[in-house]
């Protein structure tokens, strides 16, 4: 399975990161993680199981792109956004690339 998170450096993030990567329940999962400095989580370049991508939730091409392979998208982000940019830009994208699967949620605690 194709796994996208999106912000994927956010505290929600860093914890479904950490399971998909080390829990044997997960050992067949391929990450994309897409976040505006990857450099941030350099620490998986070298992991096979994980593509980073520098990205930004407000431009609709940086999630097409990031979310082109996912069977599930995953975001923990808290649109502040006044007009929602990037809840549609992920609404926009699973749409064109056939994504049934979305998984949102915005503060750690839910």
């Amino acid at each position: 399975m194709n796994v996208t998170i999106l912000a994927a450096n956010g505290q929600i993030a860093h914890l479904v990161e950490e399971r998909l990567l080390t829990e044997p329940t997960f050992k067949d999962i391929q990450l994309t993680l897409m976040l505006r400095h990857p450099e941030r989580l350099s620490e998986l370049n070298d992991n096979p199981w994980v593509t980073l991508l520098d990205g930004d939730l407000t431009n609709p091409t940086d999630v097409i792109q990031a979310t082109k392979d996912a069977d599930l998208i995953r975001s923990a982000v808290v649109d502040h956004d006044q007009t929602n940019r990037p809840t549609k830009n992920i609404i926009a994208a699973a749409k064109l690339n056939g994504v049934e699967r979305v998984v949102e949620t915005s503060l750690l605690g839910l």
